[in-house]
Protein backbone atom coordinates (compact mmCIF):
# COMPACT_ATOMS: atom_id res chain seq x y z
CA UNK A 1 0.00 0.00 0.00
CA UNK A 2 1.49 3.20 -0.78
CA UNK A 3 1.54 6.31 1.30
CA UNK A 4 -0.84 8.55 0.78
CA UNK A 5 0.37 11.84 -0.82
CA UNK A 6 -0.26 15.75 0.25
CA UNK A 7 -1.90 17.32 -2.16
CA UNK A 8 0.71 20.58 -4.06
CA UNK A 9 -0.79 23.52 -2.84
CA UNK A 10 0.98 26.56 -3.50
CA UNK A 11 1.94 28.34 -0.23
CA UNK A 12 -0.97 30.73 0.80
CA UNK A 13 -0.89 33.42 4.01
CA UNK A 14 -1.17 31.57 7.52
CA UNK A 15 -3.67 33.80 8.68
CA UNK A 16 -6.90 32.97 7.24
CA UNK A 17 -8.63 35.75 4.99
CA UNK A 18 -11.92 36.87 6.03
CA UNK A 19 -14.55 35.52 3.81
CA UNK A 20 -15.18 37.56 0.72
CA UNK A 21 -18.06 38.84 -0.25
CA UNK A 22 -20.28 37.68 -3.25
CA UNK A 23 -18.93 41.20 -5.10
CA UNK A 24 -15.57 40.76 -4.47
CA UNK A 25 -15.26 37.74 -6.32
CA UNK A 26 -12.65 34.50 -5.22
CA UNK A 27 -8.90 34.72 -4.35
CA UNK A 28 -6.26 33.58 -5.85
CA UNK A 29 -5.72 30.91 -3.56
CA UNK A 30 -9.59 29.76 -3.92
CA UNK A 31 -9.05 29.62 -7.55
CA UNK A 32 -5.93 26.95 -6.75
CA UNK A 33 -7.96 24.64 -4.65
CA UNK A 34 -10.33 24.57 -7.35
CA UNK A 35 -8.14 23.95 -10.45
CA UNK A 36 -6.31 20.98 -8.63
CA UNK A 37 -9.69 19.83 -7.41
CA UNK A 38 -11.29 20.24 -10.98
CA UNK A 39 -8.36 17.64 -12.03
CA UNK A 40 -9.42 14.67 -9.55
CA UNK A 41 -11.09 11.89 -9.26
CA UNK A 42 -14.42 12.61 -6.95
CA UNK A 43 -13.14 10.01 -4.27
CA UNK A 44 -9.87 11.93 -4.18
CA UNK A 45 -11.68 15.03 -4.37
CA UNK A 46 -13.08 14.98 -0.39
CA UNK A 47 -10.17 14.08 1.59
CA UNK A 48 -8.27 16.86 -0.41
CA UNK A 49 -11.15 19.78 -0.36
CA UNK A 50 -11.15 19.03 3.76
CA UNK A 51 -7.49 19.25 3.92
CA UNK A 52 -6.98 22.27 1.83
CA UNK A 53 -10.06 24.17 2.82
CA UNK A 54 -8.76 23.63 6.40
CA UNK A 55 -12.20 23.75 8.56
CA UNK A 56 -13.52 26.60 6.35
CA UNK A 57 -16.63 25.10 5.56
CA UNK A 58 -17.59 28.65 3.30
CA UNK A 59 -14.65 27.83 1.22
CA UNK A 60 -15.49 24.49 0.48
CA UNK A 61 -18.98 24.90 -0.31
CA UNK A 62 -18.32 27.66 -3.02
CA UNK A 63 -15.57 25.28 -4.78
CA UNK A 64 -17.96 22.38 -4.57
CA UNK A 65 -20.68 24.35 -6.10
CA UNK A 66 -18.26 25.39 -8.61
CA UNK A 67 -17.29 21.99 -9.16
CA UNK A 68 -21.00 21.08 -9.57
CA UNK A 69 -22.22 23.62 -12.10
CA UNK A 70 -18.62 22.83 -14.17
CA UNK A 71 -19.42 19.06 -14.57
CA UNK A 72 -22.74 18.08 -16.70
CA UNK A 73 -25.15 15.78 -14.81
CA UNK A 74 -25.08 13.80 -18.43
CA UNK A 75 -21.28 13.43 -18.55
CA UNK A 76 -19.77 10.51 -15.64
CA UNK A 77 -17.25 11.47 -13.92
CA UNK A 78 -13.82 10.94 -14.79
CA UNK A 79 -12.24 7.28 -13.58
CA UNK A 80 -9.03 6.81 -11.41
CA UNK A 81 -5.84 7.06 -13.86
CA UNK A 82 -4.72 3.39 -14.41
CA UNK A 83 -1.39 2.28 -15.55
CA UNK A 84 -2.33 1.92 -19.20
CA UNK A 85 -1.21 -1.20 -21.56
CA UNK A 86 0.72 -0.42 -24.65
CA UNK A 87 -2.16 -1.61 -26.31
CA UNK A 88 -4.56 0.50 -25.18
CA UNK A 89 -2.23 3.34 -25.31
CA UNK A 90 -2.29 3.41 -28.77
CA UNK A 91 -6.17 3.47 -28.64
CA UNK A 92 -6.57 5.78 -25.85
CA UNK A 93 -9.19 8.63 -26.37
CA UNK A 94 -8.41 12.35 -24.95
CA UNK A 95 -12.00 11.47 -22.44
CA UNK A 96 -9.48 10.30 -19.58
CA UNK A 97 -7.68 13.59 -19.63
CA UNK A 98 -8.36 16.21 -16.48
CA UNK A 99 -10.95 18.71 -18.42
CA UNK A 100 -10.06 22.46 -18.49
CA UNK A 101 -11.65 25.12 -16.59
CA UNK A 102 -14.31 26.44 -19.21
CA UNK A 103 -13.58 30.03 -20.26
CA UNK A 104 -17.27 31.12 -18.87
CA UNK A 105 -15.89 30.18 -15.77
CA UNK A 106 -12.95 31.78 -16.08
CA UNK A 107 -14.37 34.92 -17.09
CA UNK A 108 -16.36 35.14 -14.06
CA UNK A 109 -13.68 35.79 -12.29
CA UNK A 110 -12.98 40.00 -11.85
CA UNK A 111 -9.85 40.69 -12.92
CA UNK A 112 -8.41 41.91 -9.99
CA UNK A 113 -8.61 38.81 -8.35
CA UNK A 114 -7.01 36.86 -11.11
CA UNK A 115 -3.41 38.70 -10.43
CA UNK A 116 -1.27 38.35 -7.35
CA UNK A 117 -2.18 40.20 -4.26
CA UNK A 118 0.34 42.46 -2.99
CA UNK A 119 0.64 40.88 0.74
CA UNK A 120 1.49 37.71 -1.10
CA UNK A 121 4.37 36.16 -0.96
CA UNK A 122 6.29 36.82 -3.45
CA UNK A 123 6.07 34.15 -6.62
CA UNK A 124 2.99 32.90 -6.19
CA UNK A 125 1.19 32.02 -9.39
CA UNK A 126 -1.45 29.36 -10.45
CA UNK A 127 -0.06 26.68 -12.03
CA UNK A 128 -2.02 24.08 -13.27
CA UNK A 129 -0.87 20.47 -13.02
CA UNK A 130 -2.79 17.01 -12.87
CA UNK A 131 -2.82 15.12 -9.71
CA UNK A 132 -0.15 12.62 -10.96
CA UNK A 133 2.10 15.33 -11.52
CA UNK A 134 1.40 16.80 -7.85
CA UNK A 135 2.32 13.26 -6.54
CA UNK A 136 5.51 12.94 -8.48
CA UNK A 137 6.58 16.49 -7.58
CA UNK A 138 5.86 15.78 -4.04
CA UNK A 139 7.22 12.30 -3.44
CA UNK A 140 10.21 13.60 -5.20
CA UNK A 141 10.27 16.30 -2.75
CA UNK A 142 9.56 14.16 0.65
CA UNK A 143 11.83 11.28 -0.16
CA UNK A 144 14.98 13.13 -1.53
CA UNK A 145 17.28 14.99 1.20
CA UNK A 146 20.48 16.50 0.03
CA UNK A 147 23.47 15.31 1.54
CA UNK A 148 25.35 18.08 1.15
CA UNK A 149 22.83 19.90 3.86
CA UNK A 150 22.93 17.12 6.21
CA UNK A 151 26.50 17.79 6.38
CA UNK A 152 26.90 21.07 6.47
CA UNK A 153 24.32 20.76 8.97
CA UNK A 154 26.39 18.02 10.51
CA UNK A 155 29.80 19.90 10.79
CA UNK A 156 27.86 23.44 12.06
CA UNK A 157 26.25 21.45 14.92
CA UNK A 158 30.16 19.89 15.50
CA UNK A 159 31.91 22.83 15.33
CA UNK A 160 28.57 25.12 17.66
CA UNK A 161 29.41 22.24 20.28
CA UNK A 162 33.29 23.11 20.31
CA UNK A 163 33.03 26.72 20.69
CA UNK A 164 30.16 26.23 23.31
CA UNK A 165 32.64 24.08 25.42
CA UNK A 166 35.91 26.18 24.59
CA UNK A 167 33.89 29.46 25.81
CA UNK A 168 32.16 27.74 29.00
CA UNK A 169 36.25 26.36 29.11
CA UNK A 170 37.59 29.86 29.26
CA UNK A 171 34.90 31.07 31.44
CA UNK A 172 35.71 28.21 33.94
CA UNK A 173 39.74 29.44 33.97
CA UNK A 174 38.30 33.45 34.23
CA UNK A 175 36.41 32.26 36.99
CA UNK A 176 38.93 30.27 38.65
CA UNK A 177 41.28 32.84 37.43
CA UNK A 178 39.44 36.13 39.53
CA UNK A 179 38.87 34.39 42.53
CA UNK A 180 42.95 33.23 42.73
CA UNK A 181 43.44 36.87 41.89
CA UNK A 182 40.99 37.92 44.87
CA UNK A 183 42.58 35.14 47.42
CA UNK A 184 45.86 36.43 46.59
CA UNK A 185 44.73 40.18 46.93
CA UNK A 186 43.45 39.27 50.15
CA UNK A 187 46.72 37.37 51.46
CA UNK A 188 48.57 40.48 50.05
CA UNK A 189 46.50 42.82 52.02
CA UNK A 190 46.47 40.93 55.28
CA UNK A 191 50.83 40.46 55.29
CA UNK A 192 50.95 44.32 54.87
CA UNK A 193 48.21 44.73 57.63
CA UNK A 194 50.26 42.41 59.73
CA UNK A 195 53.42 44.37 58.40
CA UNK A 196 51.67 47.54 58.91
CA UNK A 197 51.38 46.55 62.49
CA UNK A 198 54.30 44.80 63.67
CA UNK A 199 56.44 47.98 61.85
CA UNK A 200 53.97 49.82 64.75
CA UNK A 201 54.83 47.85 67.28
CA UNK A 202 58.79 48.12 66.55
CA UNK A 203 58.17 51.65 66.20
CA UNK A 204 56.89 51.90 69.52
CA UNK A 205 58.92 50.11 70.98
CA UNK A 206 61.99 51.86 69.58
CA UNK A 207 60.39 55.25 70.64
CA UNK A 208 60.19 54.02 73.92
CA UNK A 209 63.31 52.74 74.04
CA UNK A 210 65.12 55.92 73.16
CA UNK A 211 63.00 57.55 75.58
CA UNK A 212 64.29 55.78 78.20
CA UNK A 213 67.92 55.84 76.92
CA UNK A 214 67.36 59.60 76.96
CA UNK A 215 66.57 59.81 80.34
CA UNK A 216 69.29 58.22 81.36
CA UNK A 217 71.39 59.79 79.67
CA UNK A 218 69.87 63.19 81.28
CA UNK A 219 69.99 61.78 84.76
CA UNK A 220 73.43 61.08 83.50
CA UNK A 221 74.60 63.93 82.58
CA UNK A 222 73.05 65.37 85.37
CA UNK A 223 74.70 63.41 87.46
CA UNK A 224 78.02 64.06 85.91
CA UNK A 225 78.12 67.85 86.18
CA UNK A 226 77.17 67.40 89.83
CA UNK A 227 80.52 65.33 90.26
CA UNK A 228 82.49 67.70 88.51
CA UNK A 229 80.84 70.54 90.01
CA UNK A 230 81.95 68.60 93.12
CA UNK A 231 85.62 67.68 92.03
CA UNK A 232 86.31 71.43 90.82
CA UNK A 233 85.28 72.34 94.61
CA UNK A 234 87.28 69.40 96.00
CA UNK A 235 90.51 70.60 93.86
CA UNK A 236 89.56 73.99 94.80
CA UNK A 237 89.38 73.13 98.40
CA UNK A 238 92.85 70.93 98.08
CA UNK A 239 94.58 74.43 96.55
CA UNK A 240 93.34 76.13 99.36
CA UNK A 241 94.16 73.75 101.91
CA UNK A 242 97.97 73.81 100.13
CA UNK A 243 98.04 77.54 100.74
CA UNK A 244 97.08 77.31 104.23
CA UNK A 245 99.80 74.25 104.94
CA UNK A 246 102.31 76.42 103.02
CA UNK A 247 101.38 79.76 105.27
CA UNK A 248 101.46 77.81 108.52
CA UNK A 249 104.86 76.70 107.69
CA UNK A 250 106.19 79.43 106.49
CA UNK A 251 104.93 81.31 109.71
CA UNK A 252 105.91 78.28 111.96
CA UNK A 253 109.63 78.34 110.36
CA UNK A 254 109.52 82.20 111.42
CA UNK A 255 108.24 81.11 115.34
CA UNK A 256 111.10 78.52 115.25
CA UNK A 257 108.32 75.94 115.27
CA UNK A 258 108.90 74.10 111.77
CA UNK A 259 108.74 70.33 112.45
CA UNK A 260 104.93 70.71 114.15
CA UNK A 261 103.82 73.39 111.62
CA UNK A 262 104.99 70.90 108.75
CA UNK A 263 103.22 68.05 110.23
CA UNK A 264 99.84 69.66 110.62
CA UNK A 265 99.99 71.16 107.24
CA UNK A 266 100.93 68.04 105.24
CA UNK A 267 98.17 65.78 107.50
CA UNK A 268 95.24 68.66 105.82
CA UNK A 269 96.87 68.83 102.30
CA UNK A 270 96.58 64.86 102.60
CA UNK A 271 93.38 64.43 103.47
CA UNK A 272 92.55 67.67 100.85
CA UNK A 273 93.40 65.29 97.92
CA UNK A 274 92.38 62.18 99.69
CA UNK A 275 88.64 63.34 99.52
CA UNK A 276 89.63 64.95 95.60
CA UNK A 277 90.88 61.72 94.33
CA UNK A 278 87.63 60.08 95.81
CA UNK A 279 85.41 62.73 93.80
CA UNK A 280 87.23 62.24 90.79
CA UNK A 281 87.20 58.42 90.75
CA UNK A 282 83.16 58.78 91.39
CA UNK A 283 83.48 61.34 88.93
CA UNK A 284 84.90 58.74 85.71
CA UNK A 285 82.16 55.59 87.05
CA UNK A 286 79.78 58.14 86.25
CA UNK A 287 81.22 59.09 82.86
CA UNK A 288 82.05 55.73 82.22
CA UNK A 289 77.99 54.96 82.59
CA UNK A 290 76.84 57.68 80.63
CA UNK A 291 79.40 56.67 77.70
CA UNK A 292 77.20 53.02 78.22
CA UNK A 293 73.85 54.71 77.68
CA UNK A 294 75.18 56.68 74.93
CA UNK A 295 76.45 53.78 73.06
CA UNK A 296 72.89 52.09 73.98
CA UNK A 297 71.10 54.48 72.32
CA UNK A 298 73.49 54.64 69.21
CA UNK A 299 72.36 51.48 68.47
CA UNK A 300 68.62 51.92 68.95
CA UNK A 301 68.83 54.73 66.83
CA UNK A 302 70.67 53.40 64.20
CA UNK A 303 67.75 50.59 64.05
CA UNK A 304 65.35 53.21 63.81
CA UNK A 305 67.29 54.65 60.43
CA UNK A 306 68.02 57.74 62.49
CA UNK A 307 71.13 57.89 61.57
CA UNK A 308 72.33 61.34 62.18
CA UNK A 309 71.35 61.21 66.03
CA UNK A 310 72.90 57.65 65.80
CA UNK A 311 76.53 59.34 64.98
CA UNK A 312 76.24 62.35 67.40
CA UNK A 313 75.46 59.50 70.51
CA UNK A 314 78.21 57.60 69.19
CA UNK A 315 80.97 59.56 68.41
CA UNK A 316 80.18 61.28 72.04
CA UNK A 317 80.42 57.74 73.37
CA UNK A 318 83.50 57.69 71.60
CA UNK A 319 85.06 60.76 73.27
CA UNK A 320 84.42 60.25 76.44
CA UNK A 321 85.74 56.68 76.24
CA UNK A 322 88.89 57.97 74.83
CA UNK A 323 88.23 60.80 77.74
CA UNK A 324 88.60 58.49 80.75
CA UNK A 325 91.46 56.40 78.93
CA UNK A 326 88.88 52.95 78.46
CA UNK A 327 91.05 50.29 76.64
CA UNK A 328 89.58 47.33 75.20
CA UNK A 329 85.54 46.32 73.80
CA UNK A 330 83.65 49.44 74.81
CA UNK A 331 86.41 51.34 72.85
CA UNK A 332 85.68 48.69 69.92
CA UNK A 333 81.65 49.08 70.75
CA UNK A 334 81.88 52.75 69.95
CA UNK A 335 84.33 52.95 66.93
CA UNK A 336 82.24 50.09 65.15
CA UNK A 337 78.88 52.46 65.86
CA UNK A 338 80.13 55.38 64.73
CA UNK A 339 81.65 53.76 61.78
CA UNK A 340 77.97 52.33 60.87
CA UNK A 341 76.25 55.73 61.57
CA UNK A 342 79.01 57.39 59.03
CA UNK A 343 78.54 54.32 56.35
CA UNK A 344 74.70 55.36 56.40
CA UNK A 345 75.37 58.92 56.13
CA UNK A 346 77.73 58.23 52.64
CA UNK A 347 81.18 59.17 54.93
CA UNK A 348 82.46 55.99 53.33
CA UNK A 349 86.28 57.48 54.02
CA UNK A 350 85.90 58.47 57.38
CA UNK A 351 83.50 55.44 58.38
CA UNK A 352 86.83 53.58 56.98
CA UNK A 353 88.91 54.73 59.42
CA UNK A 354 86.69 53.74 62.22
CA UNK A 355 86.18 50.44 61.00
CA UNK A 356 89.80 49.89 60.51
CA UNK A 357 90.66 51.15 63.95
CA UNK A 358 88.03 48.81 65.50
CA UNK A 359 89.36 46.03 63.42
CA UNK A 360 93.33 46.45 64.71
CA UNK A 361 92.00 46.21 68.52
CA UNK A 362 89.73 43.28 67.89
CA UNK A 363 92.93 41.38 66.73
CA UNK A 364 95.00 42.73 69.59
CA UNK A 365 92.28 41.94 72.22
CA UNK A 366 91.77 38.27 71.15
CA UNK A 367 88.95 35.85 72.20
CA UNK A 368 86.02 37.61 74.53
CA UNK A 369 86.11 36.25 78.10
CA UNK A 370 82.61 37.70 79.45
CA UNK A 371 79.26 37.72 78.10
CA UNK A 372 78.92 41.45 77.68
CA UNK A 373 82.25 41.76 75.65
CA UNK A 374 81.18 38.45 73.77
CA UNK A 375 78.05 41.09 72.25
CA UNK A 376 80.43 43.92 71.79
CA UNK A 377 82.48 41.88 69.30
CA UNK A 378 79.66 40.23 67.75
CA UNK A 379 77.70 43.38 66.83
CA UNK A 380 81.18 44.80 65.84
CA UNK A 381 82.84 42.16 63.26
CA UNK A 382 79.16 41.76 61.70
CA UNK A 383 78.88 46.10 61.10
CA UNK A 384 82.91 45.86 60.12
CA UNK A 385 82.29 42.76 57.24
CA UNK A 386 79.16 44.52 55.85
CA UNK A 387 80.94 47.74 55.18
CA UNK A 388 83.47 45.83 53.30
CA UNK A 389 81.02 44.23 51.32
CA UNK A 390 79.08 47.40 50.76
CA UNK A 391 81.98 49.34 49.36
CA UNK A 392 82.72 46.60 46.88
CA UNK A 393 86.29 45.38 48.91
CA UNK A 394 84.58 41.94 49.17
CA UNK A 395 87.98 40.13 49.26
CA UNK A 396 88.70 42.12 52.51
CA UNK A 397 85.34 41.27 54.14
CA UNK A 398 85.79 37.74 53.35
CA UNK A 399 89.12 37.53 54.81
CA UNK A 400 87.62 39.77 57.96
CA UNK A 401 84.97 37.33 58.17
CA UNK A 402 87.83 34.25 58.39
CA UNK A 403 89.71 35.95 61.11
CA UNK A 404 86.55 36.57 63.23
CA UNK A 405 84.71 33.65 62.69
CA UNK A 406 88.28 32.03 64.22
CA UNK A 407 88.02 34.38 67.69
CA UNK A 408 84.75 33.18 68.16
CA UNK A 409 85.57 29.60 68.49
CA UNK A 410 86.33 29.09 72.11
Amino acid sequence: MSKPTKPFLKPFSQTPAPAAEEDRGVSVSEITTFAVAAGMHPDDRAAFLAHACAGDDALRKRIEQRLAARTPASVPAPAPAAAPSPAASATATPALAPTPVPNAELQRIPEPHLAISQNQPAGMALVPMSASQLAAITAQRQNTFPWLTAVVLAVAAGAMGVFLMQEKDARHRADAATQQAAQRAETAAKEAADARAVAGKERETAAEQITAARTESEKLRATAEEQRQRADTATQQAALAKAEAERQRTALAAAGKDDAGSETGKAALAKAELERDAIRVTQKETVLAFADTLAKLATTQLDSSRFAEAEVSARRSLELRIMQSVPGWPLVESRALLGAALLQKNADAEAGREFAAAAADIEQLGTPINEADRARFTMAAKRIVQFYNATGRRKEGTEWKRKFDALARP
